[in-house]
């Protein structure tokens, strides 16, 4: 090996080493038809209405716009939802995106692919924390490059006229099935001893009937209350010898503005159950009036409801 040390050596002085030069190196070179379809209209927003230190938090496991678009990665990982894998890694996801000018959100792709999806769980509802700072400080802006793109709400950037009828497809009612999960996050809760905090409550009366319609409190009360945290929609249901499939919806004066389908499982005994009710955008944009809960054995599976909230999520900063 002393030999060919020694003859690399004898070349160092003459070889061309690349030079430091103060703008990117572009290494390849750029399609105009695939950044057309898959970037361009999402840079020329960025580049048009924010500056150049500006970044985006991409929502939709989309970690290729960063690069495309030559913005920050504002996370220790590239793919950002999918590597946020614990609630710790979620707080500090929060806490490192308040230190940086995020103006948007790639909130998810549109149509909807698995991505956002991810094992069937709705990334709002996998990253919880994530959306409820995303609900409260964000608008939908519209569809650029086949991505719904939400806009901070203090940045006063219009729509272009055809982004109407995308927009009305972001705020139209969600449906989320999400089988035993109310179950698994009920468990979960309660095996790390999480307090929970009663924003509202029902008599036995009003949860006993033939159908579950139950009246809500002034929404601004509520989310007063909650002082900032996600709403949950506790239930505890009696024991059953069979899988019990049950809808969880809610409701404005107007119509159905979203709706949770969920599974009881057999033979647990009495079980208690979350909805993230609040993992949905219409729970914050609308009024909403009451909550109803239907099963494919009627409601006398049900022992008890309430709406709350984890007391350490309470008077939390977002970004």
């Amino acid at each position: 090996s002393t030999p060919l040390i020694n003859r690399v050596l004898a070349h160092v002085d003459t070889f061309n080493f690349p030079q430091h030069q103060d703008s990117p190196v572009i290494r390849i070179q750029p399609d105009h038809d695939f950044a057309q379809k898959t970037y361009s209209g999402l840079q020329d927003l960025m580049d048009s209405k924010f500056n150049a230190s500006d970044t985006f938090f991409d929502f939709s496991n989309t970690p290729m716009l960063y690069y495309y678009l030559q913005r920050r990665v504002p996370s220790y990982f590239n793919q950002i939802p999918i590597c946020l894998v614990s609630d710790y890694l979620e707080r500090e996801q929060i806490r490192h995106l308040r230190s940086l000018h995020v103006p948007l959100v790639v909130f998810q792709h549109w149509p909807r692919i698995p991505f956002d999806t991810l094992d069937g769980i709705p990334n709002t509802v996998r990253h919880g924390r994530l959306a409820n700072c995303i609900y409260r400080n964000f608008r939908p802006y519209g569809h650029v490059n086949g991505l719904e793109v939400w806009a901070r709400r203090t940045h006063r950037i219009k729509p272009a006229v055809d982004q109407a009828a995308s927009l009305k497809d972001a705020l139209a009612p969600r449906g989320y099935i999400l089988n035993k999960l109310p179950y698994v996050l009920a468990k979960k809760a309660e095996a790390e001893q999480r307090e929970l905090v009663n924003i509202q409550t029902w008599n036995k009366a009003e949860i006993e009937g033939p159908k579950l319609d139950l009246p809500l409190k002034k929404k601004k009360k509520l989310m007063a209350k909650a002082q900032g945290a996600r709403v949950w929609f506790f239930l505890k249901l009696r024991s059953t010898s069979q899988p019990v499939n049950y809808r969880v919806s809610y409701s404005s004066d107007r119509q159905e503005e979203g709706v949770y389908r969920a599974v009881v499982p057999e033979n647990k005994g009495p079980t208690s159950h979350l909805i993230p009710i609040s993992s949905q955008y219409n729970w914050h944009r609308r009024r909403i009036k009451h909550i109803t809960v239907q099963s494919s054995i009627g409601t006398r599976f049900m022992e008890d409801a309430a709406l709350v909230v984890f007391g350490d999520e309470m008077n939390q900063a977002c970004f």
